[in-house]
């Protein structure tokens, strides 16, 4: 016998049960714990709805075991098999990874193995009806409202992850008022900055490579104490524009800072005016509702 993945649960039976009020509550529970755990992002709705999906098929396939069924969950949230590259990336906007959740999902299991199934039911489907109606609102967002084909004007929520900070703020890229500013350049505005993370922000810069890819760069000055006092004042948050699908994407986010670089002569350090770009961080940027 060969273990197949580092996992340690108990050898529990999963009795039968409402699959699909389990499966439901599953995928709502781990939306709600990834958003209260972490911060709100709309690829852990997505996950939550893969685990229910993931559920769904092992216990259609006769799958009662707890640690085949954690096995089953992580194989198939890590892609496993024929899996779009969309549900893959899910992951790489999330904080945790496939097995984090599969693990997550047998720790409610075994807490539901605990009482009778049959009178868990109704339990089961109040709860999943109380949990998707506490994210409706995100969900029914109108997509319409929520997609911009120019960067100028554009309002975002950016979750940021800066070593073991994480911080969520909404910015509008304002259109330049400036003579010569066109669709490239224009300033920075706070909508709202809940912990309280910035003390002023600059300017949204737009460029285009000589390959006409093109990125967007916004500068920031965080509250003292966010940055290593070699990184200076400024915290640059830098991403590639996608517009493929005919809306306008921030992708492969990026936090940096001008780190010093300390020069040398005889031994001997000194400071230096000499500084290099250096990735601290990442984030990922989701669109907001227009100003009405």
């Amino acid at each position: 016998w060969t273990r197949r993945r580092p996992l340690y649960v108990q050898p529990i039976t999963l009795e039968s049960g409402d699959v699909e009020a389990t499966a439901a509550m599953l995928g709502s529970r781990v939306c709600a714990w990834l958003d209260e755990e972490w911060i709100e992002q709309e690829c852990h709705e997505r996950i939550g709805e893969r685990v229910s999906a993931a559920y769904r098929s092992a216990r259609r396939d006769g799958v009662t075991d707890l640690g085949e069924m954690v096995v089953r969950m992580g194989s198939a949230l890590g892609g496993d098999g024929p899996t779009a590259a969309s549900e893959v990336s899910d992951f790489e906007e999330a904080y945790v990874g496939p097995w984090d959740v599969a693990n997550y999902v047998s720790d409610i299991l075994v807490e539901l193995s605990s009482s009778d199934w049959t009178t868990q039911a109704a339990r089961l489907r109040a709860e999943a009806a109380a949990l998707e109606a506490e994210l409706e609102p995100r969900a029914e967002a109108s997509p319409s409202q929520r997609r911009y084909q120019s960067v100028p004007g554009s309002r975002w929520r950016v979750s940021c992850v800066l070593g073991d900070r994480r911080f969520v703020l909404e910015l509008e890229l304002a259109r330049g008022d400036r003579p010569g500013d066109g669709d490239d350049l224009g300033d920075l505005v706070v909508l709202n900055d809940p912990s309280n993370v910035l003390e002023r922000v600059f300017a949204w810069k737009a460029e285009t490579d000589p390959d006409g890819s093109r990125y967007v760069r916004l500068g920031l000055k965080p509250a003292p104490g966010l940055l290593d006092p070699s990184d200076g004042d400024t915290l640059y948050l830098n991403a590639r524009i996608d517009a493929t699908s005919g809306f306008i994407d921030f992708a492969d986010g990026t936090l940096t800072v001008k780190r010093a670089q300390p020069a040398r002569f005889l031994f001997v350090e000194y400071p230096s005016l000499i500084a290099r770009l250096t990735v601290v961080g990442r984030f990922t940027a989701a669109p907001l509702a227009s100003r009405t």
